[in-house]
Protein backbone atom coordinates (compact mmCIF):
# COMPACT_ATOMS: atom_id res chain seq x y z
CA UNK A 1 0.00 0.00 0.00
CA UNK A 2 1.28 3.56 -0.71
CA UNK A 3 1.76 5.74 1.97
CA UNK A 4 1.77 9.75 1.38
CA UNK A 5 3.61 12.47 3.14
CA UNK A 6 2.73 16.33 2.32
CA UNK A 7 5.47 18.33 0.89
CA UNK A 8 5.01 21.09 3.80
CA UNK A 9 5.24 18.39 6.35
CA UNK A 10 9.03 17.30 5.43
CA UNK A 11 11.51 18.95 8.35
CA UNK A 12 14.57 17.39 7.24
CA UNK A 13 16.58 14.42 5.41
CA UNK A 14 17.93 11.53 7.03
CA UNK A 15 21.05 9.48 6.09
CA UNK A 16 21.37 5.92 7.75
CA UNK A 17 24.95 4.24 6.40
CA UNK A 18 24.67 1.03 5.28
CA UNK A 19 27.91 0.27 5.88
CA UNK A 20 28.03 1.14 10.18
CA UNK A 21 24.56 1.70 10.74
CA UNK A 22 24.88 5.70 11.71
CA UNK A 23 22.04 8.02 11.35
CA UNK A 24 22.61 11.43 10.66
CA UNK A 25 19.63 14.19 10.18
CA UNK A 26 19.67 17.03 8.53
CA UNK A 27 16.91 19.63 9.00
CA UNK A 28 16.29 21.44 6.22
CA UNK A 29 15.51 24.91 7.29
CA UNK A 30 18.74 25.38 8.93
CA UNK A 31 21.34 23.13 7.42
CA UNK A 32 23.91 24.45 5.34
CA UNK A 33 26.28 21.99 4.40
CA UNK A 34 25.80 18.60 3.70
CA UNK A 35 28.39 15.83 3.48
CA UNK A 36 28.72 13.13 1.17
CA UNK A 37 30.33 10.29 3.23
CA UNK A 38 29.56 8.73 6.55
CA UNK A 39 31.74 10.83 8.81
CA UNK A 40 32.15 7.35 11.12
CA UNK A 41 33.13 4.90 8.74
CA UNK A 42 33.91 6.95 5.78
CA UNK A 43 31.38 5.38 3.72
CA UNK A 44 30.46 7.43 0.28
CA UNK A 45 26.49 8.70 0.52
CA UNK A 46 26.54 10.37 -2.50
CA UNK A 47 28.35 9.79 -5.51
CA UNK A 48 30.39 11.98 -7.69
CA UNK A 49 27.37 12.22 -9.61
CA UNK A 50 25.14 13.25 -7.38
CA UNK A 51 26.66 16.41 -5.51
CA UNK A 52 26.08 18.06 -2.97
CA UNK A 53 24.45 21.19 -4.79
CA UNK A 54 21.73 18.37 -6.09
CA UNK A 55 21.03 18.02 -2.48
CA UNK A 56 20.87 21.62 -2.35
CA UNK A 57 18.76 22.17 -5.14
CA UNK A 58 15.86 19.24 -3.61
CA UNK A 59 16.11 21.39 -0.33
CA UNK A 60 14.95 24.39 -2.43
CA UNK A 61 12.59 22.52 -4.43
CA UNK A 62 10.79 21.54 -1.00
CA UNK A 63 10.66 24.83 0.34
CA UNK A 64 9.01 26.57 -2.65
CA UNK A 65 6.69 23.50 -3.09
CA UNK A 66 5.75 23.86 0.44
CA UNK A 67 4.20 27.54 0.08
CA UNK A 68 2.32 26.77 -2.30
CA UNK A 69 -0.96 27.92 -1.40
CA UNK A 70 -3.59 26.04 -3.67
CA UNK A 71 -3.12 22.44 -3.61
CA UNK A 72 -1.62 20.02 -0.90
CA UNK A 73 1.68 18.89 -2.72
CA UNK A 74 2.49 15.10 -1.35
CA UNK A 75 5.36 12.25 -2.18
CA UNK A 76 3.63 9.13 -2.50
CA UNK A 77 6.01 5.86 -1.32
CA UNK A 78 6.00 2.25 -0.63
CA UNK A 79 6.70 1.80 2.90
CA UNK A 80 9.32 -1.05 3.73
CA UNK A 81 7.94 -3.78 4.92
Amino acid sequence: MNEKVLIKDIKGLDFKCNTCGLNLSYILDTQQTFINECPNCGAEWLPAQLNIENVRNLKSIFKVLSKIAGADISLSFEKEK
